[in-house]
């Protein structure tokens, strides 16, 4: 069903004409009862045209209305800005019924200049819009959505609470800007250098006596119920009832809005989310900011305004405000009209199965597109498991994971060899798309070269090296073979003294030891790196390797590598043999 289009339900009145083979059948007004219901689902009529319908008020027309008052230019310009950027974010799909009049925008829009008119925070505001605009969209979408949250909840100083929220996020002014702006997953030290926004921030409207009170909710809006969040993991009786619902509403506008790094989430995944994570949010909270847009997803119990419980089981016309609710006892299907002369009072309880279930229904997905290689169908999946992880979170968790269950999967003699290497082949095909988007934005450490044996039969195990390595850092050059002369030449005229072996099968050990040896000893000051990854049980024959370091992961080998560069670095001589 398009979104031009609504179910058939007893009672509905025909918003247009209806047309069937452009022949008209019934008119505009038309009241549909049982028997004309009976007849059009016998024609293969099951859907009605809908008159399109938004509750947000035209913020267009709000401009026109500031033109016409006799405002002062500083007013002029922070009304204005205040206008075009709700112009930019609002969307009923986002904000469901909570803005759904002009008094509502308009109070917003004094408590924005308000806040704005302090030269301070306009300063910061404007470094913050001028480095990453959708960072500023963001912060003012909190505003709004926090300012009505606390409205809806009967909070007094409401004033109070929407400067707090717009400045929630003013550290990330002083981030930089490739940090930002990167298009690409956040490696792990970039995140860590993104969470001290909120440190900086705190810091910022400290030093100022007029924002010093909002100090608290620059710090702790990244804070979780169950201490997974940060700066300091403190839980849930340390949060306060504030931080609390600012958590809920950052993330929400944070996943329901376009960034640098993604498409925007639909509300309904987002709300989803939040269901799924019920250890990190608190849910009464939750229950009352979708009271507050009017959204609730499938799988919500809830109470409808005329008494009458039941579960929600679809949204009318593609809105996520217009639930589609079946009765508990009696089945039938009720639709929450546009008008709301009948709407949901409160959810009484979210199923967070729902999340839980679908993760383990696209991981299986995932897997089985590797099989086939399908390229175009395991992306697709691909950016469903990776939203909301860094990118060696991605690295190790889906990448290697996945080639490791299928690895599994082959040695259970469930899927063939061919079947492995479709895995592989696409696998490294979704690498090669995604690296340049994840390649750290920070310094650049030296070259390393990635030898392999020659007749390796898959190509995951040395990619994995060699993109973990080059997303922190780390320049890469990559040589199949076993030609030391080879080695050297590659190796003098990238002027690195790092080479690495990705060894996975036992078969390797002894070509690889004979191949170290031999460098080692016509090129005394080389970097051997020897990487096991997918090898088991064979740990001490390659202990007896005359290599630098052993790992027995990327994680590892990337950990002890650049312990060892900063000895270099500072000039302490470091000349352990066999780190391991």
């Amino acid at each position: 069903m398009n979104e031009n289009q609504k179910k058939i339900f007893i009672g509905d009145q025909l918003e247009r004409d209806l047309l069937h083979d452009g022949r008209l059948i019934l008119k505009q007004g038309t009241i549909i009862d049982t028997q004309l219901k009976s007849r059009l689902n016998k024609w293969g009529i099951y859907s009605i045209p809908k008159k399109p319908f938004s509750p947000l008020p035209s913020i267009s027309r709000l401009k026109e209305k500031i033109l016409e008052k006799n405002l002062s230019s500083e007013e002029l310009l922070i009304q204005t800005l205040y206008l075009d950027t709700l112009l930019a974010i609002a969307d009923e799909k986002r904000y469901g019924y909570s803005l759904n009049d002009e008094e509502k925008i308009e109070e917003l829009g004094e408590i924005f200049f308000e806040a704005m008119s302090n030269q301070v925070i306009y300063t910061k505001m404007m470094e913050l819009k001028q480095k990453d605009y959708h960072s500023f969209l963001h912060s003012v979408d909190v505003f709004i959505l926090y300012t009505l949250f606390a409205q809806s909840m009967k909070v007094k100083e409401t004033h109070f609470f929407g400067k707090a929220a717009l400045l929630h996020d003013i550290g990330k002014a002083e981030i930089p800007e490739q940090i930002l702006t990167k298009k690409g997953k956040l490696t792990i030290a970039e995140f860590e250098l993104m969470k001290e926004h909120t440190t900086i921030g705190s810091k910022l409207l400290m030093s100022n006596k007029d924002t010093a009170l909002f100090a608290d909710f620059a710090m702790n809006h990244h804070e979780r119920l169950d201490g997974s969040g940060y700066p300091a993991g403190v839980t849930s009786e340390y949060i306060n009832l504030y931080i609390k619902a600012l958590m809920i509403v950052d993330v929400y506008s944070a996943l329901t809005l376009m960034r640098s790094y993604r498409e925007p989430m639909p509300a309904l995944q987002a709300l989803e989310i939040f269901i799924s994570e019920n250890e990190k949010y608190d849910g009464s909270l939750l229950g009352q900011f979708m009271n507050m847009l009017h959204i609730y997803p499938v799988g919500s119990l809830v109470e409808l305004s005329d008494g009458r419980i039941g579960n929600v089981i679809d949204h009318s016309s593609g809105l996520p405000f217009l639930a589609v609710i079946e009765e508990k006892g009696t089945l039938q299907e009720i639709e929450i009209p546009s008008n709301l002369s009948l709407n949901i009072k409160r959810a009484i309880h979210f199923d967070n199965t729902n999340g839980k279930t679908e993760k383990k229904l696209l991981w299986k997905s995932f897997i089985n597109h590797l099989l086939i290689g399908n390229k175009e169908g395991a992306l697709y999946i691909f950016e469903q498991l990776t939203d909301g992880k860094r990118a060696e979170e991605i690295y190790y968790g889906i990448f290697a994971s996945a080639m490791k269950q299928v690895i599994h999967l082959k040695e259970q003699q469930i899927v063939t060899s061919t079947n492995v290497f479709l895995a592989d082949d696409t696998v490294c095909t979704l690498m090669n798309f995604k690296l340049s988007s994840y390649v750290s934005t920070l310094q650049t450490f030296e070259k390393v070269l990635i030898a392999t044996p020659i007749g390796e039969d898959l190509m995951f195990p040395s990619k994995l090296i060699n993109d973990y390595l080059m997303i922190n850092g780390w320049e890469t050059v990559r040589y199949e073979g076993s030609s030391v002369r080879q080695m050297l030449k590659i190796l003098q005229s990238c002027s690195t003294k790092y080479i690495c072996f990705s060894i996975t099968s036992p078969v390797y050990i002894e070509e690889i030891s004979n191949l170290i040896d031999s460098l080692k000893l016509l090129k005394p000051d080389l970097v051997i790196l020897v990487i096991y990854e997918f090898l088991e049980n064979c740990k001490e024959l390659l202990s007896k390797l005359d290599a630098d370091l052993i790992a027995g992961s990327s994680q590892e080998m990337l950990e002890k590598l650049s312990i060892m560069h900063r000895v270099q670095v500072n000039g302490s001589g470091f000349n352990s043999r066999k780190h391991n």
